[in-house]
């Protein structure tokens, strides 16, 4: 089988996302870029029907795992961002947020 040209995808892409959008159907772009890459790909297929749906499935399967990871890797992000960290000197800032502050709260004083 042949992968779909960038061409066909984008044709069969602008002619499904008015069903998308009339339907209301609730798919992000990456689960129509699926749909659209699948519907290409095993329409032209010598596979049966039953392994088409198979092959479907497991490409189905490879798409959510992808996203479980890409979702948890994200919550970790979001998780080590929000751990307060102890302030170091370089951290402190004055109220203009320009200048770093040492010493005894006081903001470095420019000699120039």
């Amino acid at each position: 089988m042949t992968e779909p040209s960038q061409d066909e995808l984008m044709n069969a892409s602008a002619a499904f996302l008015p069903f998308v959008q009339r339907w209301d159907l609730p798919l992000n772009p990456e689960d129509m870029d699926q749909i659209v890459w699948a519907l290409l790909l095993y329409s032209r297929s010598p596979l049966s029907w039953e392994e088409i749906a198979a092959a479907a499935h497991r490409q189905i399967d490879v798409h959510e795992e992808g996203n479980r990871r890409m979702s948890e890797a994200m919550t970790q992000a979001a998780k080590r961002r929000s751990v307060p960290h102890e302030a170091t000197d370089g951290d402190r800032r004055d109220v203009a947020g320009q200048r770093p502050i040492t010493g005894q709260g006081q903001p470095d004083v420019d000699e120039t």
